[in-house]
């Protein structure tokens, strides 16, 4: 970055020093304290951890100088930007934004403006369950217009509290970027980026957002988390772009970017109650068709869309949790290759080839990425590519990929790889262990700080260079002190290790600390001692008056005694360890305290010329004792040899502990604070129940308490006083667990400076130290912290403006005002300072401005610039200016006043240092001119309302003596009086106007104040009115089910006594189930079921109800409210706030019955009924089984159905509020026993179109065509159509003659050529049956047979004698002629007999024997019966033939 970049950035720093508090919706972006004149930062090191989360890492050339700057987020809720220097060879840092609030995860870059540098937008977590999106211009680092205090996103309810997902784009095609936002609650937004708001001043609203969607309900059908998977891309080749969303669920979908429409979705795990975390994705053209692939990972896999399609696809089960994803071309081949960062930390460059993924490489970049793995790719400032990822351990890397198949490591964020650039990371963070001391032989101190991953970095206090770095310790150290112990003119380095907060385990593991010390020239480690359990810190001191220091050290530990039945007990001691002239060993411990030590400090509190340890304890906090933290105090003792070594120390000996009333008295310090020659001790502690940690200064002898105050945080365990800014006069400096710096004046109590949030648990364990580190100029304080350390300065006394005001300067007259007169005060303001200013302010106030006062006027001069005002002038040191202002009587009160000056620099940026003596005061006593007070009389129209619904007051009534001449103010119809109101939490100004709209926005019994004052400014008593206040609250959802066991009925009709309805008020003992009971309603497929709304509610009853219902099959129901009907809906899609509204054309397609008619329901009395023929009937909601191929016959299926309500507007206005979706019931559909299938075979031969069918037939002959039929089976609870066949025909030797087509038909012909004896063998099955294979499904099936018998035809082949047959039609035609020729012979010979009735000639010739000529031998056949058809059988040549007639 440029020079003008530096100088706009220093600006920055220090145009924040203009305002007394710094948080982190300032709209400089910039990280700075609260005063930057009196406290700088001048040096940090660290960069967080947890770097670049959830791709919250990315290069590019934001600044358009050609070389590519570096931006990540990490876990502490910090941005940092690198530059590259390519003359360097390194990254520098160009900037540091405040503290976020909470972890940074969000990150996009794009052109959002007609500059030529990008924009950032950031997506972090601010506060709590809130979370906010900021965008960055690239070149002057500053938020961007209606971005600076960053956007949160509101559902009016709740809003967006980790906005992730983040993504920027023109989506619609208007030339605007837009900026998409996914977050925890399940839903997506878009806004414009120049516009995002409509109503200024407010969070973006669903009303104000150009997408405001619930991807549940698009989605998975109910609310899904997490819509951190986001991204724009082209997915087809359409001109608009297209938006895709991954879910904490597992659904993943693509939206066309102009229409909203959803274009497809796809549950990645096929179920979406499993948490699949889908929560990074990229769009990429990976086969350099012009159509981007979506990549989307997962915990289990790494899925590519291709080409945006969802159901081409590939998957890689290698990768897994690959949430670093980023695409370049990095080898020219046109085609963007996929690098993917895995949660173990490994690195892979990835292609596309047809339907495969190839990985050309694939290596471990030596940090894990738990917090989310990042990655990033710069083409800028190098001559390969490279790619550079974080980690959780703050570590920045990058690879240089000169091939397909290399990369080398170019570059980390550690010292002595970043070039002569003091950018250095502190591996694993908890920097809390920090010191300044002299260890080498410059002038310089050097800065000391440990990190967690077992490591010391020492740096030069002047260049700030690594001057040393630690072997890796067994444990993360605690604890950092620096001190000649052996006397041999140099100092050594004193470290105590131990993870805090690690228990020892009931296997004895767990909770090891050690001492280790490194001296010599080169500080090598020169002595390590054995476990002395989890050390908390150190201190080294001359305390028993021997030749060499001695080392103080606290321990303590948690020991689990039984994991099962939650037994723990706390151990803690003091030991003194140190030098005996030959090595280095224990001296003393205090033995188990049974309590953790976890604060010390050393020096002479008492005063006795000799110097005493002082330790914090925690406290029982493992119990339900009330007994607080302890301080005690221990001294050495060598008189009494009966005695320990060393012994409590105070006012009453062996009984002088400390109880501070709180838990972690862990913020140890000794010196003197108020500069009173006499060391004190100051504590800072945690919280104890429901009281905030304190910060409390006892007085060294006595113990007694001598300052003490309540600190808004977790804990104060960061604590040391000390001249910082060395005025002469001690400060006393804490740091808090939110990560705050505060600093006081020791003696005056007045409060000096503080910082932002420096990364949390600022100073604990001992972490502030106070030095001059570069041997010059002002004082160094170095300051520990989760992620950072950092070291602040103070310019001092000596070179800066010191603007004070003075009470017994200021004047005024006349000496005894009266409450009319205008009063004229003069004031002077001096410049007690080392340097001169030209440019100040002077703000007069009726009270202390810091405790409410009422500010009067101002006096502002700049004594550069001509025309000011009398009184102004430069001052130089020592000088002072005096000016006069008028305080008009029309704004005076009668009575006692303490006017106040305060005095302010105003060059930009504020040079003072010294802030305590700013202010003073002069009293003012304002006669009363006699005035009787006016009466307020007042009322509201209303007295219970519901939240933001307005009352109004109504003050008219009120009047005064004089000012209204003791008539109603409203006679008139005008104010004369003036009023003031008092509600939800505030007062009005002073009006005009006796009437007045209010209204409240919490819950609860609330008042109203109502003032008046009459035209003397004389006022009334207040008059309070009490109101009640409501709360919308959201309606409770409750769904029951029961079966139906009713008749058809009409609504005219009344119910005939036996209808069993379930109805709320059924007398009748029903069984119901009810949405979140175990119970499990069973029903055959074929029953209804009743859904019933009625015990749903709303718990304050503000409004009607209406209701939808979620079927659990895939239908829903509209909204419908009782009496009114609905639809019911597949694919249904509802969209906006309050459970939605149904959105038509949007793929539903509503409910049909099996004639195609729409299904219409009705809600009566309750219950969900059907509505046929405008007639409400008895039936419920019936429920279907999915298609045997899916679900198999004689399975079931449960079905999970659920109700949601929300109120009624009237109005449609009203604040209504829909419910959550009920608590499921549990329907269990099945089907029912079955029957099995009835089978029925039959044969039979067709002549002249007429067959007749048996289960035997015995009078076929070879040549004849069989008819096989199964047309008779039936199935007794099923559907016949849906019956299947199976026929197996045996010839006489018993083998299967192969039916080919005809196998599984139910009717066929077989023609037999062969005679003998041929068996047809029928299988039938009903619909239920799940195969041939058998009935596992509860299906049925049955076998029947039919035989038939064939002999040889008459034909040409002779069936019995030597002479040539016929065939069976000829033998047939014969037997039929020669039928007929004696059936007319009879007819004529009955006639001739002088018959006349052809039933008696009928008579006469039927019964006797039939006599036939054989066709085949011309022998003669007697056929005695009547039966037809028959087989008959030739009695001389055998030959068989039918006789039908």
């Amino acid at each position: 970055m440029n020079a003008a970049k530096s100088v706009a950035l220093a600006i920055v720093f220090l145009l924040s020093a203009l305002v007394p508090a710094i948080n982190v919706d300032a709209a400089n972006d910039a990280r700075s304290d609260t005063d930057t004149g009196y406290l700088s930062e001048k040096w940090r090191a660290g960069l967080g951890t947890g770097l670049g989360a959830l791709n919250s890492i990315k290069s590019a050339d934001i600044d358009a100088d050609g070389e590519d700057e570096l931006v990540f987020g990490n876990s502490q809720g910090y941005v940092h930007i690198l530059d590259w220097n390519a003359s360097a060879d390194a990254f520098s840092e160009e900037f540091q934004s405040v503290d976020m609030g909470g972890p940074v995860k969000g990150m996009e870059i794009g052109q959002i403006d007609d500059d030529p540098q990008l924009e950032i937008a950031i997506g972090y977590n601010w506060n709590a369950d809130s979370g906010k999106v900021k965008i960055i211009d690239g070149s002057s680092l500053l938020a961007e217009a209606n971005w600076s205090s960053g956007v949160s996103w509101s559902h009016t309810q709740w809003t967006e509290g980790w906005p992730y997902g983040i993504a920027m784009g023109d989506l619609d095609g208007d030339n605007q970027t837009e900026l998409g936002m996914g977050g925890d609650r399940g839903f997506l937004w878009v806004v414009d980026t120049e516009t995002p708001e409509i109503y200024v001043g407010r969070d973006i609203t669903g009303d104000e957002a150009e997408w405001y969607m619930d991807v549940g309900a698009k989605t998975a059908g109910n609310t899904i988390e997490n819509v951190w998977g986001l991204t724009f891309g082209q997915f087809d080749d359409d001109e608009a772009m297209e938006v895709a969303i991954g879910s904490k669920q597992g659904w993943v979908a693509i939206f066309d970017g102009e229409t909203e429409e959803m274009q497809w979705k796809w549950d990645m795990d096929g179920n979406n109650a499993v948490d699949s975390l889908c929560y990074s994705m990229i769009a990429a053209d990976l086969n350099g068709n012009g159509i981007d692939e979506l990549v989307v990972p997962q915990q289990s896999r790494l899925t590519v869309f291709i080409d945006g399609d969802r159901d081409v696809r590939v998957e890689d089960s290698d990768v897994k949790s690959g949430y670093g994803l980023a695409s370049e071309d990095l080898f020219g081949n046109d085609n963007e290759e996929l690098i993917v960062a895995d949660n173990s930390g490994n690195i892979r460059i990835m292609s596309l080839s047809g339907s495969s993924l190839t990985t050309h490489q694939e290596w471990n970049g030596g940090y894990p990425m738990n917090a989310g793995a990042g990655v990033t790719v710069s083409m800028n400032g190098h001559d390969n590519p490279w790619i550079i990822h974080g980690g959780d351990a703050g570590v920045l890397v990058a690879w240089e990929i000169p091939s397909q198949s290399q990369h080398s490591l170019v570059w980390k964020s550690v010292s002595g790889s970043n070039g002569d650039q003091t950018v250095y990371s502190l591996e694993g963070g908890k920097n809390y262990a920090v010191a300044m001391g002299n260890i080498d032989d410059d002038d310089n101190l050097e800065i000391l700080v440990g990190s967690d991953y077992g490591k010391i970095y020492a740096f030069d206090g002047k260049t700030y260079e690594t001057d040393w770095v630690s072997p890796v310790l067994d444990r993360p150290p605690t604890g950092i002190a620096i001190g000649d112990l052996n006397n041999d003119g140099d100092n050594e380095i004193a470290v105590t290790t131990g993870t805090i907060g690690e228990p020892k385990g009931e296997d004895g593991d767990g909770a090891e600390g050690y001492l280790y010390i490194f001296g010599g020239s080169d500080m090598s480690q020169v002595f390590r001692s054995g476990n002395i359990d989890t050390a908390f810190g150190l201190t080294i001191s001359e305390l028993d008056g021997s030749t060499y220091p001695e080392i103080g050290i606290v321990t303590g530990y948690l020991e689990i005694v039984s994991a099962t039945g939650g037994v723990t007990e706390l151990h803690g001691e003091v030991e003194v360890w140190g030098f005996d002239g030959s090595s280095y060993g224990w001296e003393w411990n205090s033995g188990d305290k049974e309590q953790i030590f976890g604060g010390i400090d050393s020096g002479d509190p008492n005063g006795d010329g000799v110097n005493e340890l002082v330790v914090g304890t925690g406290g029982p906090t493992n119990s339900a004792a009330e007994d607080s933290a302890e301080v005690r105090v221990y001294k050495y003792q060598d008189e009494d040899p009966t005695e320990p070594d060393y012994i409590l120390d105070g006012p009453d000996g062996d009984n002088s502990v400390i109880y501070v009333g709180r838990y972690h008295a862990y913020g140890i310090d000794v010196g003197d604070v108020d500069n009173d020659g006499e060391e004190e001790i100051t504590v800072g502690t945690g919280e104890f129940e429901d009281n905030k940690p304190r910060l409390i200064v006892y007085d060294g002898s006595s113990h007694n308490v001598k300052y003490s105050k309540n600190v808004d945080s977790g804990s104060v365990w960061g604590v040391r006083s000390g001249d910082f800014d060395s005025d002469g006069f001690a400060e006393l400096i804490y740091g808090t667990s939110g990560g705050e710096l505060f600093i006081y004046d020791g003696e005056t109590e007045d409060f000096e400076a503080k910082t932002s949030a420096l990364s949390g648990k600022t100073g604990h364990y001992g972490g502030i130290a106070i030095g001059n580190a570069n041997g010059e100029g002002p004082m160094e304080m170095v300051v520990g912290s989760t992620g950072y350390m950092w070291l602040f300065t103070t310019e001092g006394q000596t070179n800066k403006p010191d603007l004070a005001i003075e009470g017994t300067d200021i004047f005024y007259s006349p000496e005894n005002p009266d409450e009319d007169e205008d009063i004229l005060i003069n004031m002077s303001i001096v410049n007690y300072g080392g340097s001169d200013t030209a440019k100040w302010r002077v703000k007069i106030y009726d009270g202390d401005p810091d405790a409410g006062g009422k500010k009067l006027t101002e006096f502002s001069c700049d004594a550069t610039q001509t025309g000011q005002r009398d009184g102004c002038k430069a001052l130089s040191t020592g000088e002072s200016a005096s000016f006069t202002i008028t305080w008009y009587g029309i704004q005076t009160d009668p009575g006692y006043h303490e006017i106040y000056g305060l005095a302010e620099d105003t060059n930009s940026p504020r040079q003072e240092t010294r802030f305590g003596n700013n202010k003073d005061f002069t009293t003012i006593d304002i006669e009363e001119i006699p005035n009787e007070r006016p009466v307020i009389i007042a009322s509201t129209d209303k007295t219970v309302v519901w939240i933001d619904e307005a009352i109004r007051i109504d003050a008219g009534d009120s009047y005064d003596n004089e000012t209204t001449d003791n008539q109603a103010d409203r006679t008139d119809s005008d104010a004369d009086l003036s009023y003031r109101y008092h509600f939800d939490g505030g007062w009005t100004a002073w009006v005009s106007d006796y009437t007045w709209d209010v209204s409240f926005s919490s819950p609860g019994l609330e008042e109203i104040k109502v003032v008046t004052r009459d035209e003397r400014r004389k006022e009334s008593e207040e008059l309070i009115i009490t109101v009640e206040v409501k709360a919308n609250t959201q309606p409770v959802a409750v769904l029951r089910a029961s079966y139906s066991v009713c008749p058809a009925y009409t609504t005219e009709e009344p119910l005939p006594s036996s209808c069993i309805l379930p109805w709320p008020d059924n007398s009748l003992g029903l069984s119901w189930f009810e949405s979140g009971d175990d119970g499990l309603m069973s029903l055959e497929i074929s029953n209804d079921v009743i859904f019933n709304v009625s015990q749903s509610y709303d718990p304050d009853e503000r409004a009607e109800l209406e209701y939808r219902f979620s079927f659990g099959d895939g239908v829903y129901s509209d909204w419908v409210a009782e009496g009114q009907t609905v639809r019911l809906y597949q694919n249904a899609f509802f969209n906006g706030p309050d459970g939605g509204e149904l959105q038509f054309n949007s793929g539903e397609e509503v409910l049909r019955d099996e004639f195609g008619i729409m299904r219409v329901f009705k809600l009566v009395n309750g219950a969900l009924m059907e509505i046929k023929d405008s007639v409400v009937t008895s039936n419920g909601y019936n429920y279907t089984l999915p298609p045997p191929a899916t679900l198999g016959f004689g399975a079931d299926k449960e079905y999970t159905p659920q109700l949601m309500v929300r109120e009624m507007s009237e109005s449609g206005n009203d604040d209504i509020l829909a419910s959550s979706w009920s608590d499921t019931l549990r329907i269990n559909v099945y089907w029912p026993a079955n029957i099995a299938p009835i089978a029925v075979a039959k044969a039979g031969i067709f002549m002249n179109g007429v067959g007749v069918f048996n289960d035997i037939v015995d009078y076929a002959k070879t040549g004849d065509t069989v008819t096989f039929t199964a047309d008779g089976s039936s199935d007794p609870d099923g559907d016949d159509t849906m019956m299947t066949y199976q026929w197996r025909l045996r010839d006489p030797r018993g083998t299967d003659i192969a039916l080919q087509g005809n196998k599984y038909a139910k009717t066929f012909e077989y023609t037999f050529n062969e005679p003998g004896t041929y068996t047809a063998i029928l299988s039938v099955y009903d619909e239920r049956y799940d195969g041939f294979g058998g009935a596992s499904s509860g299906g049925g099936y049955a076998d029947t047979q039919v035989d038939v018998i064939v002999t040889k035809s008459g034909g040409t082949t002779s069936t019995g004698g030597g002479d040539e047959g016929y065939d069976t039609i000829t033998l047939f035609g014969a037997a039929f002629v020669a039928i007929a020729g004696l059936v007319g012979g009879a007819i004529v010979l009955n006639r001739m007999r002088g018959g006349d009735e052809f039933d008696d000639m009928f008579e006469d010739v039927l019964p006797g024997p039939l006599e036939l000529q054989c066709p085949s031998c011309g022998g003669l056949i007697s056929i005695a019966t009547t039966q037809r058809p028959i087989q008959v059988g030739c009695p001389i040549c055998a030959s068989q033939f039918v006789l039908r007639e």
